[in-house]
């Protein structure tokens, strides 16, 4: 007698802790198909869950965590300083280009601003006088100083050539006198610009600082007339 192809079999598997058993009358071939098909389905089942469930989490987080929202930075404008009057007096004086002045400088290490003067376009020769033909320079000089803060402080700087003083010697002896009187001679500009007598000083140099060697052609510069502009509130003192 033949054996039955058949035999029935037990299937034993667990789902999230629940047990089932399911008892099948199957060949065996068709016994293995089941178990593989069973675990497949098993398998999907478990991952469909887990990802339902991953997804149940994912969500919460989203929803439950409050996310800070920065508020929108506004953007203010910010001021070009105004200005200072030394800064509008230097920018006036190099467009005015007023005639007998050599140069208009500002000091690298410093705030102060250097005016230099033709002493020539100004002054008789080894005279302190000044000519009738430099007063439409010297008026429009004072018309910018009045530009510069009556509180800063202008130096008055006097200097010539090695040529020693022939005419007037009566008057200068040296070229110190003579360098120092030309100075002294612009005060009264400057008083009418506004700027205030304590703000004022001359120096007479002479012949002692040179721009160029007196045995060159344009010895002529170092005849020359410069005033320094401090800023408000400085003053010359390292000078």
């Amino acid at each position: 007698m033949k054996k039955n192809a058949y035999s029935s079999t037990r299937i034993n598997f667990l789902v999230k802790n629940n047990a089932f058993d399911v008892s099948f009358g199957v060949s065996p071939a068709f016994k293995k198909k089941i178990v593989v098909a069973t675990l497949s389905v098993m398998i999907g089942v478990c991952a469909v869950y887990d990802l339902q469930k991953f997804s149940y989490i994912e969500a919460s987080v989203v929803v439950n965590t409050p996310v800070a929202v920065s508020a929108p930075i506004a953007l203010v404008p910010v001021a070009k300083p105004a200005p200072s009057a030394l800064a509008l007096f230097t920018s006036a004086f190099e467009a005015k280009k007023v005639p007998g002045v050599l140069d208009l400088t500002e000091e690298a290490n410093s705030r102060e601003v250097l005016v230099t003067l033709d002493s020539d376009a100004f002054f008789e020769s080894g005279s302190a006088k000044l000519l009738g033909k430099a007063n439409d320079s010297l008026q429009q000089i004072e018309d910018l100083m009045k530009n510069v803060n009556a509180d800063a402080v202008v130096e008055i700087e006097g200097h010539t050539d090695a040529s020693p003083v022939v005419r007037q010697k009566k008057f200068y002896p040296s070229n110190w006198e003579l360098s120092a009187a030309r100075a002294a001679s612009l005060i009264p500009m400057f008083e009418r610009a506004g700027i205030k007598k304590d703000k004022l000083r001359v120096v007479g140099y002479g012949d002692s600082r040179p721009l160029v060697s007196e045995r060159e052609p344009a010895s002529a510069k170092n005849r020359r007339i410069v005033f320094r502009i401090f800023p408000l509130g400085e003053s010359p003192k390292n000078i």
